[in-house]
């Protein structure tokens, strides 16, 4: 007797892709409609954290009071230009966007099979692109933020010096000790630099990201963004670039490297 197990598993997986590439479309055309309607801030965050079709969902991987009030500072003095480390679904880029200015310069990096929720598929692609305001610009590199020339890449890009960055890629200690000196050394004096996840919890949650914040803490202006230090992750932590710049990465170093 022969199985046919594995032709209706592939006959399944191929009808939950179709669904999945059409209800990407739907989500596309609806979020075209959706952005252009006039919103204030908190109607915003609702849009990002309700919006769906099928399974389809921008909602971003963020405690609402923390990335609330990280955009509340923001819009206090709207950033020009903007990156972020760590896609994931786009709803954070969708919400940087309506805080920076209207003209604003944006760019997000994530790993294609990336850990920690980085990797989206090119069928995501236009659904991202849908997020900006319309006068806004924004590219989207899929590469290893580590690679140089990914650094070379976001330098061209943008051509001036960053408002804003936020780090939410590689969790691993070494991960985003590189991506915090490396694209902090584009945020002007004054800028601001966002890290996710300074909270502590499992390490397939937070990665090393606690530790480099307990080091940074202690040389740089910063603020906490948290709303309960026992949630097991999440938690915002925010750098001001001082006047001289950021100091050399090989002044923290992982104070607990692992055997």
């Amino acid at each position: 007797m022969i199985s046919n197990k594995r032709p209706s598993a592939a006959i399944g997986r191929a009808a939950r892709r179709g669904r999945f590439v059409v209800n990407v479309a739907l989500a596309t055309w609806r979020l075209r409609t959706e952005v252009k309607r006039p919103r204030n801030l908190s109607e915003n965050v609702d849009l990002a954290f309700g919006f769906s079709v099928g399974a389809v969902r921008i909602a971003p991987a963020q405690v609402r009071s923390e990335i609330e009030t990280l955009l509340s500072l923001l819009k206090a003095e709207p950033p020009q230009n903007v990156l972020e480390i760590g896609t994931a679904r786009g709803g954070t880029l969708f919400l940087l966007s309506r805080v920076a200015r209207a003209d604003a310069r944006l760019a997000s990096i994530d790993l294609p099979g990336g850990d920690f929720g980085g990797g989206y598929g090119r069928v995501w692609v236009p659904l991202l692109k849908a997020l900006p305001r319309e006068r806004q610009t924004l590219k989207l590199i899929r590469a290893d933020s580590h690679d140089p020339c990914t650094l070379e890449e976001a330098r061209r890009w943008f051509n001036h010096p960053l408002d804003f960055l936020l780090v939410d890629g590689d969790h691993q200690f070494e991960g985003v000790r590189r991506d915090f000196f490396m694209y902090g050394s584009m945020v002007r004096p004054g800028g601001v630099i966002a890290i996710h996840d300074i909270v502590p919890g499992r390490e397939d949650r937070v990665g090393g990201v606690p530790k480099l914040w307990e080091l940074l803490k202690s040389d740089y202006e910063t603020r906490e963004l948290v709303h309960d230090w026992d949630q097991g992750g999440f938690g915002i932590g925010i750098v001001k670039v001082p006047a001289e710049g950021l100091k050399a990465a090989s002044s923290f170093a992982d104070p607990y490297p692992a055997a």
